[in-house]
């Protein structure tokens, strides 16, 4: 079947005019390069946010104890007392830094576990005083522990320190 010569002339018309759409392949899209930068931006700060982040949540509360021992160190005033196992745990060692300011450390070693419902109370004993609980000493599966005090200052000079096993919770 031949198709009249008004259709032809139609066809030819819309041609040279350019209405027809052209039937090629679409190329794929190129991200623009503001993209790519802002992109590199963005990954850049949520990695320094994350850093930052595990930094504060790792590290912080370590350097702030790390920060105090030192200071206590750097004072003339400090006391470096040693400590004495005796009792259950004769093989328990450590170390108290004490100043009147009412800031001290302990270290201890070779302290076992405290038992199930019992704590290691850390005590402060001032002339002619009743003790004075400051703390508490956690140890990890080695025995060692410490713990770091900040007490208000006594009007009397502390002169004992003690670590004792108490029940948790008294």
């Amino acid at each position: 079947m031949t198709p009249p010569a008004t259709v032809k002339d139609r066809l030819l018309q819309q041609i040279a005019e350019e209405r027809v759409v052209p039937l090629t392949a679409a190329r794929p899209r190129q991200p623009r390069r503001w993209q790519r930068i802002t992109g590199t931006i963005a990954a850049g700060i949520i990695g320094v946010v994350i850093t930052g982040t595990y930094y504060n949540y790792r590290y912080q509360p370590r350097l702030a104890l790390y920060t105090s021992v030192i200071n206590l160190l750097r004072d003339p005033s400090t006391r470096d007392l040693p400590l004495y196992g005796a009792g259950p745990t004769p093989t328990a060692k450590g170390r108290f830094l004490w100043n009147e300011s009412g800031e001290g450390h302990i270290f201890a070693t070779d302290l076992p576990p405290a038992p199930e419902g019992k704590i290691y109370a850390v005590w402060t004993i001032a002339q002619s005083s009743a003790p004075r609980y400051v703390g508490t000493i956690n140890t990890d599966p080695k025995g060692q522990g410490g713990l770091h005090i900040n007490s208000s200052p006594s009007d009397k000079s502390v002169e004992t320190f003690a670590v004792t096993l108490e029940p948790h919770g008294s």
